[in-house]
């Protein structure tokens, strides 16, 4: 029997339907068949979301998050229930991150986590999915005498956006009580919101002796995005600390300002071999963050050597750069 080639077309589009729908529901990934090097990047990546390290855990929750691994969310979303706050926090932002909206049920079943931070995180997601108005849940937050609460709260006002709300991280700054945590997360809150008055708060940073402050001021710089602040995160090239000299490379080349390739490239052809284990480390993470971002063939050999560090952070940032560098267009326009 022949089948009538309109009721053929129709067979065809829904099986396909069906089988994307499939997909959607069990996390399938239907993306191009992947290279050995993103093949290994995966690997580490799921290994380091099962670490028996919380620390570990949570970073790979972030690099998840931050290289669109919607394939591996579904695991993510099983780590709200993890025993520790800052995974479960982690995994929450990174529903929100990527937009998860089929993790809204489970978020709501979680919305009494014996952690104050994990349930402001849900109250942002669950109100950056229209799902729940819980806008006053997060400004209640921002005014906890708990520093961490207050922290997180801040962090969560700029994720979701909304510059009314800038009005409360001005009273985190001008609450004589509140720590530097919640002060200096509130600064980069506000850049994220584009506050006019971020960009003096950010140089500030820039300019403390905690090398911590410095990198903070970095991002600052960069949700800013503006030429002053470009320029700003160049002038820490100077810095004394060559960790913090990659951190501002990594941030231009996030911002894809050519500098920032050429200065990660100076590092792994000169500079890396001359510096003590513990200070390789830390600059090895900071520039691999940076390798994300370039997508000249002429990284690749750092890249490849990178993914075999022996330090674990070095690995896992190796792979969230080889899964956000697959992703990038074959030809980058470097702004100048």
């Amino acid at each position: 029997m022949t089948i009538p080639k309109k009721l053929l077309l129709l067979l065809l589009i829904s099986t396909s339907m069906q089988v994307w729908a499939q997909a959607a529901f069990t996390g399938l990934d239907l993306t191009p068949a992947r290279s050995k090097v993103e093949l290994r990047a995966l690997e580490i990546l799921k290994e380091d979301l099962k670490s028996e390290y919380p620390i570990m855990r949570m970073h790979a929750i972030e690099v998840v998050a931050d290289s669109k691994q919607m394939s591996l969310m579904s695991e993510v979303t099983k780590m709200l229930d993890d025993e520790f706050e800052p995974v479960r926090f982690a995994a929450v932002l990174a529903i929100g991150d990527t937009n998860y909206s089929a993790a809204s049920y489970t978020l709501k079943k979680h919305k009494n986590d014996p952690a104050k931070s994990v349930q402001v995180a849900i109250a942002y997601v669950l109100t950056k999915f229209k799902i729940e108005d819980d806008h006053s849940d997060i400004i209640n937050a921002t005014l906890s005498d708990d520093q961490t609460v207050k922290a997180n709260a801040a962090l969560v006002v700029g994720k979701l956006g909304d510059k009314t709300l800038s009005v409360f991280l001005h009273k985190i700054l001008q609450d004589p009580k509140a720590q530097d945590k919640a002060k200096i997360q509130a600064i980069e809150s506000l850049a994220m919101l584009k506050d006019p008055s971020s960009f003096q708060k950010g140089w500030a940073l820039l300019i403390s002796k905690r090398a911590d402050d410095r990198i903070m001021g970095i991002r600052v710089m960069e949700h800013l995005n503006s030429r002053d602040a470009t320029n700003a995160i160049r002038t820490m090239y100077h810095d004394n600390l060559i960790e913090i000299q990659m951190a501002a490379a990594a941030s231009l080349c996030r911002l894809g300002d050519s500098d920032g390739p050429i200065r990660v490239y100076q590092y792994f052809r000169d500079e890396i071999g001359k510096l003590d284990s513990d200070t390789k480390s830390r600059t090895n993470i900071q520039a691999t963050i940076g390798l994300g971002y370039c997508k000249d063939k002429i990284f690749d050999k750092y890249l490849k050597k990178m993914l075999k560090d022996k330090t674990p952070s070095t690995r896992l940032y190796a792979a969230q750069a080889v899964l956000i560098r697959a992703k990038l267009p074959e030809k980058q326009h470097y702004q100048h």
